[in-house]
């Protein structure tokens, strides 16, 4: 889009601070992931037949094991 605009004589102000303050996207919430965001997580650090990706650099070095990884369980409702 920057070099787009640039050809038709305007350009963009890619700076950090002025993309935050000018996005309409909302900020993701700290705290635990639900499931629905799980599978982002999990899909990004997928080792796929073009990406031996293993998650290593975001793990202390370590690869990260999905496959034997459990999901954490959700506190039960209390009943009354």
């Amino acid at each position: 889009m920057a070099e787009r605009l640039l050809a038709i004589g305007s350009s963009s102000d890619g700076r950090a601070h002025t993309i935050v303050q000018t996005s309409k996207v909302p900020e993701v919430p700290g705290g635990f992931l639900n499931r629905r965001n799980q599978w982002q997580v999990r899909a990004f650090l997928q080792a796929t037949p073009t990406n031996p990706n293993t998650g290593a650099d975001f793990n202390n070095g370590k690869p990260v094991d999905l496959e034997s990884q459990t999901p954490p369980q959700l506190p039960a409702a209390e009943s009354k």
